[in-house]
């Protein structure tokens, strides 16, 4: 390795060993982000924290398919780890893990894998002991689909598998010596036993292209040790569902998001639909009333400033005459403000439904102020705004199953 030129991004206490062994390493040159003399493209970048500059900086290096050290820990997120994931199918270039934990059980002639149950007695940090932990568990039992848990300073962890493995965790703070006990179907495996694998060649083996773990599994421990968190706070059993890290399932998972928020804020759409809709009810005066079944005559059916009707205004009133006596609303004439006029146009109104054949019009036919226009507008335009985003989303649906199909024909 002439003149390895190493990018190290962030300060993860956990990159300690990693560091001192590239420090050691003569042939190898290490550089930070704000190192002077730092090469544009490395050979080989050094992810050890979860600062997103750091993260932008990776990724990017990553796209130019320079390889990448991820230092595993605690501080990782699933959105970093799938982020990752998705630039190193793209480009090909796999992510390896930094993880000496996983090493200790590496090449064990291991019990037959069917109950588990790790107790520890220590006062560290949480996070760091349980995520250590997790990682051995799921090296010895594979991925867990179903967590519950309890954190404080006593913890317990209970994890299960499809095929009904199981997995306890427990820790507990100490006054004496830290401990940790390691039963496999009762059998006691000694965690502080040395590792089958040499750890000394640890670098050696990074550089050349191998990980202490798999990433799909590093991605499956994160998202393991998130639903962990998720299950303390919330206090209640939480189902795993993994799925490879590709741009297909981050897709879904977005498309999900979206159509819940969509259906979450049709139901709040509507809510404030219906209040609005109380609010400027275009019903609640007799205008609205009689507009809602065609009697409100409005001024565009009598000619300008006469009492006289336009063909419009006759086609109505005979449309009115026909259902006079089968709807029960009060037919009104709009009015103008011009006392004289109005009266003359209700003249006008009751005089062609008694030539029609309908008595006592007196009583149903009124003169009121049109219903105002711009209160039907906003219902009209809240009414859209409801349904439309999630019309659109639907739409979508339809047209993503449908190519879907078709691709799958060809």
């Amino acid at each position: 390795m002439p003149g390895l030129n190493v990018l190290v991004l962030g300060d993860s206490p956990r990159a300690t060993e990693l560091l001192t062994r590239i420090d050691a390493d003569e042939r190898a040159n290490r550089h930070t982000a704000t190192s002077s003399n730092v090469p544009d493209l490395p050979d080989l970048v050094v992810l050890a924290g979860s600062n997103e500059s750091d993260l932008a900086i990776a990724l990017h290096l990553l796209e130019s398919g320079r390889p990448l050290i991820l230092i595993a820990g605690s501080h990782l997120t699933s959105a970093i780890v799938h982020r990752l994931g998705l630039i190193s199918e793209e480009t090909g270039i796999p992510v390896r893990c930094w993880f000496p934990t996983v090493a200790r059980l590496d090449n064990r002639q291991l019990p037959e894998k069917q109950a588990l149950r790790l107790d520890r007695a220590a006062n560290g940090s949480l996070k760091d002991l349980l995520f250590d932990d997790l990682a051995l568990l799921c090296h010895l039992a594979g991925r867990f689909d179903q967590v519950t848990a309890t954190l404080g300073p006593t913890a317990t962890v209970t994890l299960g598998t499809a095929d009904n493995r199981t997995a306890t965790w427990t820790l507990r703070p100490t006054t004496g010596a830290e401990t940790a006990t390691l039963l496999v179907d009762e059998q006691s495996i000694d965690l502080g036993e040395p590792a089958s694998r040499d750890s000394g060649n640890d670098w050696e083996t990074v550089v050349s292209g191998d990980g202490h773990m798999p990433f799909e599994s590093l991605v499956d421990l994160v998202e393991t040790f998130e639903a962990i968190e998720d299950s303390a706070r919330r206090r209640r059993t939480i189902d795993l569902h993994h799925e490879p890290t590709s741009e297909r399932t981050v897709f879904k998972s977005q498309m999900t998001t979206v159509g819940c928020l969509l259906l979450l804020l049709t139901l709040l759409g509507l809510m404030a639909l219906l209040g609005l809709g109380a609010i400027l009810d275009p019903t609640s005066t007799r205008a609205g009333r009689a507009a809602r079944v065609g009697f409100l005559v409005a001024e565009a059916a009598f000619r300008p400033g006469t009492p006289d009707l336009t063909d419009s205004g006759r086609d109505q009133l005979e449309q009115v005459a026909g259902r006079f006596e089968h709807v029960h609303a009060p037919v009104v004439v709009a009015a103008t403000g011009n006392t004289a006029l109005d009266g003359k146009r209700l003249a006008t109104i009751q005089d062609g439904l008694s030539a029609r054949g309908h008595a006592d019009t007196s009583t149903r036919v009124v003169t009121d102020t049109a219903p105002q226009r711009w209160k039907h507008n906003v219902l009209r335009v809240a009414r859209i705004a409801w349904l439309a985003p999630l019309v659109l989303f639907l739409l979508l649906q339809a047209l993503i199953l449908a190519t879907r199909k078709t691709a799958n024909r060809s």
